[in-house]
């Protein structure tokens, strides 16, 4: 009985190995997937004006918007993940008065001061803040009745043509109309 068993026991085995065996094929090697070694050309190609405005996506928070490329990601409400998996967020407030810009923009450039290597640059209707080496860029400008914002934080250093994508994505902010 007990050889009966042992004898199964490897039928059981050898049947299946040989049938996996013979599904190897011949000589002729088929391709395998690998992981891409170094940046794609989606991920880290700039993105132009015409571009977004022909092949990007509409990004709101009920109060501002901006078009961002196909390759981000939109969770819905004005924030989401660029194709490096760096944060972005678009958002906007309600001003009604010169007073109140200024005091918008003051406090985005006293927030920021404080970053290694932050470049300030500001006019009377906007604030632009790129920080170094990539790591993040916030634009802020007035409109009629509200202020709009745009900006990106990366946990890792970025390249031009990535930081450019940003500020395409950025010249496109306006009120958002239903």
């Amino acid at each position: 009985m007990n050889r009966i068993r042992v004898h199964l026991g490897l039928i059981a085995v050898l049947i299946p190995a040989v049938l996996l065996g013979a599904c190897g094929g011949g000589d002729k090697k088929e391709p395998t997937a690998t992981a891409a070694s170094g940046p794609t050309s989606v991920a880290d190609s700039a993105v132009t004006e015409g571009t977004l405005a022909s092949s990007g996506s509409n990004a709101t928070d009920g109060l501002c918007q901006v078009t961002i490329p196909e390759t981000w990601v939109d969770d819905g409400t004005g924030r989401g993940l660029t194709s490096q998996g760096d944060q972005w967020s678009v958002f906007g407030n309600k001003i009604a008065s010169d007073e109140a810009w200024n005091s918008a923009r003051d406090l985005l450039k006293s927030q920021m001061s404080s970053q290694p290597g932050a470049d300030i640059k500001e006019t009377d209707d906007s604030i632009t803040v790129t920080l170094a080496n990539g790591r993040g860029y916030v634009e802020r400008v007035r409109f009629t009745d509200r202020y709009c914002e745009f900006s990106v934080k990366s946990t890792r250093d970025q390249p031009e043509n990535v930081t450019a994508t940003w500020i395409n994505v950025a010249q496109t902010l306006a009120p958002y109309e239903e």
